[in-house]
């Protein structure tokens, strides 16, 4: 109980909740029942089953975001760091985090782009992305353009130092 003294979430979310048959009805829209619970329950008691958390983080990233609940956030950022992204979904979580405001997993997501372009650029979430958000595009495309500089750049001052380095 806590929470609801420091956040106005749980109030807000009782406030929009329906009795029906002397029982309280949680509704949130576009969020899985599971998903719901599970973040309602951690308001109120800060855990999480780490099975539910896997399942659910990207919607649990949203509400942590939508509802103001720090606390969620930093754990949900934390299991998509930890080996939740899969070339798969690293497009879709990165456009996650730019809109949830988590700087550090879109660099995250952005360097594991560049790391393998190839391969991601030919994912269906590529192709969503491309056709939804042409600048987040040109942007990933700006990123690796830098990136492949900064390689040439490394690999160009490295064949200098043996030049020197040479007797």
């Amino acid at each position: 109980m806590a929470h609801s003294v420091a956040s106005p979430v749980p109030g807000n979310i009782l406030q929009q909740s329906k009795v029906k048959n002397g029982m309280r009805y949680i509704k949130i829209p576009g969020v899985p029942y599971q998903a719901a619970y599970a973040f309602i329950r951690f308001i109120y008691s800060s855990c999480y089953e780490e099975d539910e958390m896997k399942q659910f983080v990207l919607h649990m990233l949203v509400l942590s975001h939508s509802h103001s609940v720090p606390l969620l956030k930093r754990v949900c950022i934390y299991v998509l760091e930890q080996g939740w992204l899969t070339k798969e979904n690293v497009i879709d979580v990165l456009q996650l985090a730019r809109n949830c405001d988590a700087p550090r997993l879109s660099f995250i997501c952005v360097h594991m782009i560049i790391r393998d372009f190839k391969t991601i650029s030919s994912t269906e979430g590529w192709k969503v992305m491309k056709r939804a958000n042409p600048a987040l595009e040109q942007e990933l495309l700006e990123c690796l353009v830098e990136a492949d500089s900064r390689k040439e750049d490394r690999l160009k001052r490295m064949e200098e130092k043996k030049v020197y380095l040479q007797p």
